[in-house]
């Protein structure tokens, strides 16, 4: 739908400009950088795109995970060309949301076929490490302060 599109662009810039980060762009700002809509753009019409988003009791999405195939542009051969990416909205952090999001992603791709599963994260953000060195992600390499991570996907 519009509102899934639209909430996915903005977990996208969560994910990739945390509060934290000194000079964060504004979200109009971002839409700009050039790598960042080929995470969202033509969401669900390139061949494995899959994504969850989760919401709150009330029905409003709190937070989202997705993986695209890049493929076309793999890094290398270590790292699995499904990518994923997740963001939290601020107040949903902390409550296990995106744990639980990890792990049914990480199920649905080995639902799909999908047999690893990389991720970028930030090195400063340890927090987000721990939760990805505990659902079975290793680091395979650290680059201008980001570190690349596979894992086999879940069935």
């Amino acid at each position: 739908s519009q509102e899934d599109q639209a909430f996915l662009r903005d977990m996208a810039y969560e994910a990739a400009f945390p509060e934290d980060m000194v000079d964060r762009p504004t979200p109009e700002a971002a839409q700009q950088v050039e790598w960042l809509p080929a995470y969202t753009e033509d969401w669900g019409t390139h061949s494995g795109d899959y994504g969850l988003i989760a919401e709150d009791e009330t029905g409003k999405p709190v937070g989202a995970a997705w993986y695209r195939n890049y493929s076309d542009h793999a890094v290398s051969q270590d790292v699995p060309p499904h990518e994923l990416s997740i963001a939290l909205t601020p107040e949903s952090r902390g409550n296990k949301v995106g744990e639980n999001l990890m792990i049914r992603l990480l199920e649905g791709a080995s639902s799909n076929g999908v047999d690893e599963i990389s991720l970028i994260v930030r090195e400063s953000n340890e927090r987000a490490r721990h939760l990805y060195n505990k659902l079975g992600f290793e680091a395979l390499q650290t680059e201008e302060g980001f570190v690349t991570m596979k894992a086999p996907a879940k069935s």
